[in-house]
């Protein structure tokens, strides 16, 4: 074997089996992460909108429980204390991508380095609270200027039937996407129960896409983190399993070459084992033909030889 075939043979290998070994690995695991991401993310999203769904029926419910007499009384005071106690504090809906993308980053930063909020949010997320009168006219809202104007319910929503204890809508509004909730003010006279109007809460999602988004960021801080460290142990590990390939490569080279004096120390109890102990055997008897070889060379004519 001249040089220029050697070289071939050595410039053969474009990419090391460790190299392919190392990409599947990551890549599996990086499937495999993306999966339990996004089954986390619809998981979480789903039970944080059922709580935040059931922490605003329970506010509206309580709500119509205390409204029922103030609305016979036609009083109003306590009225527009029921709407204003149930809407957040302080008031701070995101205006823009920018400012919701600002707020997460914030809110990251203060979980990471476990400081509190300047000013907690008291009901986050429930941005209108409406008193409504069974002639449809808003006894009390959390806005006063809304007081004695007509309710009318967001497009695509419908009304509360007669029986109906809550009912929750989805819809959307100037590009944001919100729950309606509505709860019905009930009297009892002469065991008869008497509709007297509706409370409403408007929920905006945001509250639930924030956390939910603040928490997959988390969560792919993490994976990221574990894939980088999974990676760095499968090179590690590749390297230990390839490195008795490397050893039987370069004493088949040695061979080639003409040297039967190979011997390679490997002592594993695996399929490479028992290849480098036949490598070694196979380059024990090519050495013994060798010198035999050699000793009749002296002997026999180059013919017979």
């Amino acid at each position: 074997m001249d040089k220029k075939q050697k070289k071939k043979t050595k410039d053969k290998v474009l990419l090391p089996l460790g190299a392919k070994f190392s990409f599947f690995v990551a890549l599996l695991l990086v499937g495999i992460m993306v999966i339990i991401t996004l089954f986390i993310y619809n998981w979480a999203g789903s039970a944080l909108e059922k709580e935040v769904k059931e922490r605003g029926i329970a506010i509206a419910k309580n709500i119509a429980n205390n409204a029922a007499d103030p609305l016979l009384k036609n009083d109003d005071l306590p009225l527009a204390y029921f709407t204003k106690e149930a809407v957040q504090s302080p008031m701070k809906e995101e205006s823009s991508k920018n400012s919701f993308i600002t707020s997460m980053i914030s809110a990251l930063k203060n979980d990471i380095t476990g400081a509190a909020e300047s000013q907690p949010v008291k009901n986050e997320g429930i941005y209108e609270a409406l008193i409504v009168r069974e002639d449809g006219t808003i006894a009390s809202a959390n806005d006063v200027i809304r007081t004695g104007e007509k309710y009318t319910p967001p497009a695509g929503l419908r009304q509360l039937r007669e029986g109906e204890d809550f009912l929750v809508q989805d819809y959307k509004k100037n590009g944001r996407s919100y729950f309606d909730i509505a709860v019905p003010v009930i009297t009892v006279n002469n065991n008869k129960k008497y509709t007297l109007g509706e409370v409403h809460l408007t929920i905006s999602k945001s509250v639930v896409t924030k956390v939910v988004m603040l928490a997959a960021i988390k969560l792919g801080l993490i994976i990221l983190g574990a894939l980088f460290l999974g990676i760095i142990l499968s090179i590690l590990l590749v390297n230990f399993l390839v490195r008795p390939i490397g050893y039987l490569v370069k004493g088949v080279r040695a061979i080639g070459e003409g040297n039967y004096d190979v011997n390679i120390n490997l002592k594993t109890n695996d399929e490479l084992g028992l290849l480098t102990e036949i490598f070694n055997e196979t380059a024990k008897s090519l050495k013994e033909k060798e010198l035999l070889k050699g000793a009749f060379s002296t002997y026999v004519s180059s013919e017979v030889m």
